[in-house]
């Protein structure tokens, strides 16, 4: 029942269901491994910047989280 409310208002606000369920299956996968990461480099976070794939990564995010807004912002101009 608590997640048919959950879901009601989440339709209500206009938030996607899908991101959601990811983030509620794919959250405690992520914080295991990013865990694991930092206990073998001893707590240092610079084991997250020193690969080539990594910093594809690190390029990627703000791209990917700032795109849709940038897109939004170009189309209203035109």
């Amino acid at each position: 029942m608590f997640f048919g409310i959950l879901e009601y208002f989440m339709q209500k606000a206009d938030i996607s269901v899908s991101p959601a369920v990811l983030g509620l299956i794919l959250g405690p996968m992520a914080e295991s491994n990013f865990r694991r990461a930092l206990l073998m480099s001893e707590g240092t976070y610079g084991i997250f910047f020193t690969s080539p794939i990594a910093w594809v990564f690190v390029i990627l995010t703000p791209i990917t989280l700032l795109g849709s807004k940038i897109g939004e912002l170009l189309n209203t101009k035109n």
